[in-house]
């Protein structure tokens, strides 16, 4: 098998590589298998993977719930905040506005994928009715919720 000399662009390095027409006609059909049996790996890997992504279990201290305008429509978003400071997003919901229903379709799909609201932890929002009433649906009455400090120094500054 004849072989080239080729310039590695990642290390700027000279390697050898085979040649195109050094390949033996009949050593195709062993790559073809072998490659056939790689992507089988990999898609199995491919659905293995998210559904152990899905079946973890996920701790949060507390969970952050809050609304950004884009493009004329709210993007509602839920951010999990574990003991140890890492943060996860947990959902991201589109709506006209922020509304109750948004919120509670954010907030119900996060329970049907398993987050337990009993399990006592914070709540932190802005000063809106309805992400509020969302919680208190859900988590119960008796869940501590926590305005979020960013939000009321931006309302009070313009109010001043």
């Amino acid at each position: 098998m004849r072989t080239a000399l080729r310039i590695d662009t990642r290390r700027g390095q000279l390697r050898d590589v085979p040649s195109r027409r050094a390949i033996d006609r009949n050593s195709v059909g062993e790559t073809h298998a072998r490659s056939n049996d790689e992507k089988v790996h990999f898609i199995e890997a491919g659905r293995v993977k998210p559904k152990q992504l899905m079946e973890r279990r996920l701790e949060f201290c507390a969970l952050l719930v809050d609304a950004t305008p884009f493009q004329g429509q709210q993007m509602v978003a839920a951010l999990g905040i574990g003991c140890d400071g890492t943060k996860t997003i947990l959902g991201i919901w589109q709506g006209a506005t922020e509304n109750a229903t948004v919120v509670g379709e954010l907030l119900g799909d996060q329970m049907n994928r398993g987050l337990d609201f009993t399990a006592p932890r914070l709540y932190a929002l802005d000063g809106g009715k309805a992400l509020h009433a969302a919680v208190k649906k859900y988590a119960g009455e008796s869940a501590p919720i926590q305005r979020c400090q960013v939000h009321k120094r931006r309302n009070r500054k313009r109010v001043c």
